[in-house]
């Protein structure tokens, strides 16, 4: 069943020239009153995506406080649903190529742009308001060195690229649920 849908919503492509600005639109949307339904970003298209949702009467009001903050519009319903599904299908991914989430923080969101821009044929794209990102690569790139932590969702990579901490909790929960070692251990 689910929860139920919102009486209506509202996709507003807002205006956000770097990585800096991404953050900041990040960081102010996700902690303001308007209580967004959904916060992605295409650092390739330079925009922030804000879904909002609820009574119908309320998104044009709360959209124009949005637009008092920063540049943008309202997309079409159609343009809205074309969005998010791609987003959710991942269509705008390279199709046989390696794709990889990576955990981050709004804060880190300039660093990991501006890295990741400097790969051949990169496709990234910017989640949960920040705190995931999705890097795609054309078939047969290398999936380069990074810092953060990170899971390839499909192709050729390994399955944990980046940076893996290791909390002495991790060692201890797996000792205690699998003292004859039946399951796979932390590291594959």
């Amino acid at each position: 069943k689910g929860f139920p849908r919102p009486a209506a919503t509202r996709t507003l492509r807002l205006e956000a020239k770097d990585a800096a600005a991404m953050t900041e639109i990040f960081s102010v949307a996700g902690s303001a009153r308007w209580e967004l339904d959904a916060l992605e970003a295409s650092p390739g298209e330079s925009a922030v995506f804000a879904r909002l949702a609820g009574p119908a009467a309320a998104l044009d009001a709360l959209a124009a406080e949005v637009f008092a903050h920063w540049r943008g519009t309202t997309l079409t319903s159609e343009a809205a649903e074309e969005l998010w599904r791609s987003v959710g299908a991942m269509t705008w991914t390279h199709a046989d190529g390696p794709l990889v989430k990576i955990a981050l923080t709004p804060a880190q969101v300039p660093e990991f742009v501006a890295f990741l821009k400097t790969q051949v044929g990169a496709r990234i794209w910017l989640s949960a308001g920040g705190n995931s990102g999705y890097l795609s690569l054309p078939a047969g790139s290398a999936l380069p060195a990074h810092a953060w932590p990170a899971m390839t969702l499909r192709g050729e990579a390994p399955l944990w690229p980046g940076a893996r901490p290791r909390f002495e909790v991790m060692t201890t929960t797996k000792a205690a649920l699998d003292p004859q070692g039946r399951f796979p251990q932390l590291d594959d």
